[in-house]
């Protein structure tokens, strides 16, 4: 990877505790749930990954049945501000000569949620000198 570069690598629902993408994260042995897990893993360059540089990470819900974005699913608000550190709000951690940074995100439902409409989350992280790019979106899912 290139020292001064950063990007998202996975985004990802999964079930409460599990590490493995899930098409319906909330559903468990036939039951529907109320929770589930979001998942994200992003790489940085040497030079960059425990800078101390700031940038923001933004982490959307999208309700794609309906064509609206869907607020109460989103991990926090956002735009986020973090650091290239490895400590919080970074988490940069050293990997090799690389850094990695893997956030998993609690999720619970809305009581007023549709059920049965199919979802997809998108990330961003914007360096706050605009050097540093990145986007990327989870695979579609339903939460049923």
């Amino acid at each position: 990877m290139n020292a001064n570069d950063a990007r998202l690598t996975q985004l990802f629902v999964a079930v409460d505790g599990s590490q493995t993408q899930d098409d319906s994260p909330n559903e468990t042995g036939g039951v529907a749930g109320n929770t589930y897990d979001l998942l994200l893993r992003a790489e940085a360059g040497n030079a960059i990954g425990d800078s101390g540089g700031d940038y923001t990470l933004s982490i959307t819900a999208f309700n794609v049945s309906k064509g609206v974005a869907e607020p109460g699913l989103n991990p926090f608000t956002n735009p986020q501000a973090e650091e290239f550190k490895n400590t919080a709000p970074g988490n940069w951690a050293p990997v090799g000569v690389d850094f990695i940074k893997q956030e998993k995100y609690d999720i619970t439902l809305p009581a007023n949620l549709p059920r049965g409409d199919v979802f997809q989350y998108t990330a961003q992280l914007l360096a706050v000198n605009r050097e540093v790019i990145s986007i990327i979106q989870s695979d579609l899912f339903v939460l049923p």
